[in-house]
């Protein structure tokens, strides 16, 4: 570390040549009122603990600190969003940090932003704060030379744009608004966004007896308490979070389960019952009480066009008229108490000499700027329009507290986002620091989206730094510190930006060539930063639905030459080490921060994960708005090595079950009783691929949901199920399908009442280069038969592609929905009922035959029994030698089924071996038959059929995933349909790859 200190200093002289001894201050040197005596003694105590090498430079760059400010934009560098770990109590890869410090330090960067996440620090439970890892970051940069601008991040991570990571509000938090689905934001159609808590609830003491806004203050003091010593010497802001992505607005357009696309309008977030109350007095209070019952109906859907609707529409729109201006006044000032409330809270802890000033971040919506009605802005909270000015409200918000007014958004040129949406950044931000500028606020910004390119650095320099004095930014923000930004292009132009930025209108040209000495004099520095990031991002991914983390960590052997490396892809808890023990006993405990290996090492031999227990928590199944969610249990087994990467795309049925279990099946006008109630997912592409993700393989969907509620739901399970739900259609109207399911715990048996969706899944939903998309990087396609065209339209392109297919063919479909599909299969599946309706065939075996001797593509069929089992019919390989002589399938079958042991309670399987089969009035193929049989499940633990057939089709997708033989693939899927059984609902029984009763089939 002291070496990249003094290549930092270095690198920092290049800046101070004959003339640039002023402008040089920048590096180090921070932004304050305080008194020149202050800044000398902060200054230094800096120095006393900064190596020998770099004290040089540093008092040379302090002391022309105030005279640079004046001249210049301060830059800062986001980290990135999991720079500290999720137990709060260290720092994410701490070599690629500190290097990383380093070199934005050569640079003359002012310092970097961090997020100091509510659902890290105060996880474990109200007042019960952990700052470690923090504190860890601040002390290195406090090393390196660094400000630090704290983020109060009280938004959960995860669904908005730039989010990589999954990083939820507090336990204890989400615990209450699941009690309470009202704490949380909700649009018209009842959908629930969790990623902050409603502000229609500020002040009321719902979590445990505190009111939200407490619960932030007591957090804020808590980090003012903690990092005393650092306030206003290294920590130098403090951005107080406000809602969504950190933004002060409503969660109006949420990314996550696709609800929201640009460039759509968005939709209202006021039908929680605290804001729906609120706005109910308000329509009261204005003698128009038919106005407090919600907000506008005709505003249209999250993904409109304001001239698709009557509310936002530029002629005579609901926006302009009495009502409108009503509502919006309501919505906005709403929002504005909001900010009040939490900046009162932030200035009783920060503004009594604490030393860091406020900030505040405003979101730049600048999409459908150019229409009258600006609805976007409008459904976030922001009364802005054609006539209107809904900034300056909020400014003047904000002086008040003295806070500066954050906005994004900088870089983007008007010329550069899609016309036909009339998105006007440039216009936004001139606006917007107007309305600064008239508050008196400070106006600091960042870039909306990352961007190494000279001209956005362009767009930034003018919109930022290259204007009069009193027009200039008071800080910038640069989106983010990761391996890109060190790649050495773009470092040479980042550094040539930071200068342009600290000198106030410096030419792009004598920028660029101060900065090629810099990346010349830094350049193993950069590039040991580069490695380190890269190195992470490429060994640690996180997951985000079930909260665990894939490591790639090197491994050595004491027998193997120094040169060789070793690595292996595990799946662990979220913790900062992991000790892996392995058989022969040659390998040892290792830390992410090792040396990188070559990305092509492998393992191959099997290893055991062992975690302390007192650093894992548990991680228990949790119920939210209606769903079943499941997180992975303790001990998850270790991806096979064929499934790693393997990526599965269904297409077809997803819906919500509503099941009911009773005693026994209602006759006709009966009244009875049900017993267990349960809402879940389901569906047979949904059940399938989540079978599929809990054994370990990567799932990807196509599906077709309603903008409804129910439609919400089924896709936050879907993806806390860690499916890929990018590609499912989402219909502004109608209605999402759902199913009744009715359980008769004496006959054990099901039946199902569907409401099919509407409007149906068609194949112009989707675009070509949307399915060419969704087919990237597939192995193998499901089809489970549902929205027969849509099918065929994606199997017509897979077939092209050479991607093997797997249809599920269900007996209810008719042969003009099947028949297409069925010639286009690798695989077929199918339960007992479906060979004879097929082929008027009534015995199986002479069934499955006719199947293969139909459909030539088809590897096998497989058909489900039941508690029977299952029968495998397996196609030889061309050229193979088979006996001149046909055998009768039937004969083959009987001979079998004697082979079966039906003492042996658990799935077994036998086969005979290839030879040419044949039936009665059928041809001939070479093939061989295989029998599975059924777990002997006791009646007293078997709870539901619903969704047994999904369970084994998940598995005989894992089995083809990771080329399992078919001797071995047809117990361990009718295992898992087995395991299944035990539980209600077609997901909940469904098996992790961890479980011990799979142990003897995945070894």
């Amino acid at each position: 570390m002291a070496l990249n200190l003094a290549q930092s200093a270095a690198a920092a002289a290049c800046f101070a040549t004959a003339g640039d001894a002023r402008r040089a201050a920048s590096v180090v040197a921070m932004p304050s009122s305080s008194s020149s005596a202050t800044t000398s003694l902060r200054m230094k105590r800096q120095a006393a603990c900064e190596p020998v090498a770099c004290r040089a430079v540093a008092r040379h760059v302090a002391a022309a600190a105030a005279s640079s400010r004046r001249n210049g934009v301060p830059v800062f560098v986001m980290m990135p969003l999991d720079t500290v770990s999720k137990c709060g109590s260290a720092l994410n890869r701490r070599k690629a940090v500190a290097a990383s410090l380093a070199a934005l330090k050569s640079a003359g960067v002012e310092g970097i932003m961090v997020d100091v996440w509510w659902g890290i620090v105060e996880s474990e439970g109200p007042g019960r704060y952990n700052f470690d890892g923090y504190m860890e970051l601040m002390e290195m940069a406090r090393k390196t030379g660094l400000k630090v601008q704290a983020v109060m991040s009280f938004h959960q991570c995860g669904g908005n744009v730039g989010d990589s990571v999954n990083i939820p509000l507090p336990r204890w938090v989400v615990e209450e608004m699941e009690k309470d689905n009202d704490l949380a934001y909700t649009d018209q159609w009842g959908r629930r966004n969790f990623e902050y808590i409603s502000l229609g609830c500020d002040a009321m003491p719902v979590f445990k007896g505190r009111t939200p806004v407490e619960c932030y203050t007591d957090f804020m003091r808590a980090f003012r308490d903690h990092f005393a010593s650092f306030l206003g010497d290294t920590i130098v802001e403090i951005q107080v979070g406000m809602g969504p992505a950190g933004e002060l607005r409503y969660p109006s357009y949420p990314e996550s389960n696709g609800t929201w696309r640009f460039p759509g309008i968005g939709a209202f977030q006021c039908n929680d019952r605290y804001m729906r109350s609120s706005l109910k007095v308000a329509a009261e209070a204005r003698g128009k009480p038919e106005w407090g019952h919600g907000g506008p109906t005709d505003a249209g859907g999250y993904n409109n066009w304001p001239e698709d609707t009557v509310f936002f529409r530029g002629d005579c729109g609901g926006w302009s008229t009495e009502y409108g201006e009503f509502f919006l006044s309501w919505y906005s000032q709403m929002l504005l108490e909001h900010g009040e409330r939490v900046l009162s809270g932030a200035t009783s802890v920060f503004g009594d000499g604490a030393g860091a000033k406020i900030s505040v971040k405003v979101a730049g919506i600048h999409w459908h700027y150019g229409t009258r009605s600006h609805a976007p802005e409008l459904t976030a909270g922001y009364y802005n329009t054609r006539h209107r000015d809904g900034y300056l409200p909020i400014a003047r918000m904000l002086a008040r507290h003295g806070a500066v007014l954050n906005f994004t958004c900088v870089e983007m040129r008007d010329h550069e986002q899609p016309q036909e949406a009339q998105c006007m950044p440039e216009a936004l931000v001139r606006q917007v620091a107007a309305a600064a500028r008239a508050a008196g606020v400070g106006l600091a910004g960042e870039n909306a989206l990352p961007r190494y390119d000279g001209t956005a650095h362009d767009q930034v320099v003018a919109a930022a730094a290259d204007r009069a004095a009193e027009d200039r930014m008071v800080a910038f923000t640069y989106l983010r510190m990761g391996p890109d930004l060190f790649h050495p292009d773009n470092w040479r132009r980042f550094v040539a930006f930071v200068r342009r930025m600290s000198e106030s209108g410096s030419p792009r040209e004598a920028a660029e060539s101060a900065a090629h000495g810099v990346a010349q004099a830094t350049g193993s520095l950069v590039h040991e930063a580069a490695v380190a990031l890269r190195s992470y991002l490429q060994c640690c991914t996180l997951n985000h639905e079930a909260g665990l983390r894939t490591l790639r960590l090197p491994l050595r052997a004491d027998d193997l030459t120094t040169s060789l490396g070793i690595c292996l892809e595990l799946v662990v808890p979220d913790l900062p080490q992991a000790e892996l023990l392995s058989a022969p006993g040659w390998l040892h405990m290792l830390h992410t921060d090792m040396d990188p290996l070559p990305d092509n090492a492998a393992l191959t031999m099997p290893l055991l994960l062992r975690c302390s227990p007192a650093a894992s928590p548990p991680l228990l199944p949790r119920r939210r708005s209606g769903s079943l969610l499941s997180a992975a249990p303790p001990g998850r087994r270790p991806l096979l090595p064929a499934a790693a990467g393997r990526v599965v795309l269904g297409c077809g049925l997803v819906t919500l079950d509503y099941l009911a279990t009773v005693d026994a099946y209602p006759r006709p006008d009966d009244k009875i009783r049900s017993g267990e109630l349960q809402v879940s997912g389901g569906g047979n592409a949904g059940n399938a691929l989540t079978g599929a993700a809990r054994l370990g393989l990567n799932t990807r969907l196509i599906s077709k949901v309603a903008n409804d509620e129910i439609g919400g739901t089924v896709l936050s399970e879907l993806k806390e199920a860690g499916i890929d739900i990018s590609h499912v259609i989402i219909s502004d109207g109608g209605n999402t399908t759902f199913v009744y399911v009715i359980i008769d715990k004496q006959t054990k048996t099901r039946t199902c009442i569907i409401t099919s969706g509407y409007p149906p899944m068609i194949p112009s939903d989707l675009r070509m280069s949307s399915l060419s998309a969704a087919l990237q990087d597939v192995s193998l396609l499901y089809l489970d038969g549902y929205s027969d065209e849509m099918a065929l339209a994606v199997a017509k392109q897979a077939d092209q592609m050479k991607i093997p297919i797997l249809v599920d063919a269900e007996p209810e479909r008719t042969r003009e929905e099947l028949g297409g599909l069925l010639s286009l299969a690798s695989y077929i599946v199918c339960n007992g009922k479906f060979p004879e309706k097929w082929t008027s065939i009534p015995s199986i075996p002479s069934a499955l035959l006719e199947i293969l001797l139909q459909y030539p593509c088809a590897c096998f069929a497989v058909v489900t029994l039941g508690e029977n089992g299952c029968m495998m019919l397996e196609r030889g390989k061309d050229g193979e030698n088979y006996e001149t002589e046909p055998v009768d399938i039937e004969n083959v079958a009987e001979s079998l089924r004697l082979k079966v042991d039906k003492d042996d309670i658990l799935p077994t399987c036998v086969s005979s071996k290839f030879m040419r089969l044949t039936a009665r009035g059928s041809g001939n193929i070479f093939a061989r038959l295989l029998i599975g049989t059924a777990e002997s499940i006791p009646a007293s633990e078997l709870v539901d059929t619903t969704g047994c057939g999904d369970a084994f089709i998940g598995a005989v997708l894992h089995g083809l995933s990771t080329e399992m033989p078919p001797e071995k693939m047809l117990p361990f899927a009718c295992q898992v349909a087995g395991i299944k059984c035990r539980a209600i609902g077609a997901r909940s029984g469904l098996p992790w790859q961890s479980d011990p009763r799979l142990t003897k089939y995945l070894c």
